[in-house]
């Protein structure tokens, strides 16, 4: 993509800004936006029509791809290669991270708590997704590989009360 410019959110719209502030223009209704490394696809949170889930966005065509149908999808985020996106959806009850291709093929499930686990972010190699989970009775940054396997807990870590909404890094 262009290193150039962002993607914002505000109020369930997505913007595009260029990095010295100038340029700023409507992109689409949305939220949870995140561009992809490897091309100019923005994979966002939307409801279309009333048809809820993650879509993909061109940021210069504006060509829209519907890739998940799920109204609970959100907190996309691509894997450093751009050819996988983590996300979270309440498809099996309550809050859960999945994994699906660039396509929205290949949905995997890689948690599986009774409690909440969200806010998914990629490991700069791409080996590990680190997230927000209370399934230790308090809320937590764990760490597992890209896969679901080997889930360990990081750090005790305290969320707002509208906890998805807060937004995660990992810096190689």
């Amino acid at each position: 993509p262009d290193s150039s410019r962002m993607v914002l959110t505000g109020d369930e719209e997505l913007y595009i800004v260029n990095s010295d502030g100038g340029g700023l223009r409507f992109f689409t209704e949305g939220e949870y936006g995140d561009w992809s490394p490897a091309s100019n696809w923005i994979v966002h949170r939307a409801c279309h029509g009333g048809a809820c889930g993650l879509w993909e966005t061109n940021a210069d065509s504006g060509e829209q791809r519907r890739l998940t149908m799920g109204g609970s999808d959100g907190q996309p985020a691509w894997s450093p290669n751009g050819q996988q996106i983590a996300y979270i959806s309440q498809d099996d009850g309550n809050f859960e991270i999945y994994r699906i291709s660039a396509d929205g093929s290949n949905k995997v499930r890689l948690t599986n708590s009774a409690s909440s686990d969200g806010l998914p972010v990629w490991s700069p190699d791409g080996q590990w997704i680190a997230f927000r989970s209370d399934r230790g009775g308090g809320w937590a940054i764990y760490a597992m590989r890209a896969d679901g396997s080997d889930v360990r807990k990081i750090v005790d870590a305290p969320v707002l009360p509208v906890w998805f909404y807060e937004k995660m890094g990992w810096k190689p």
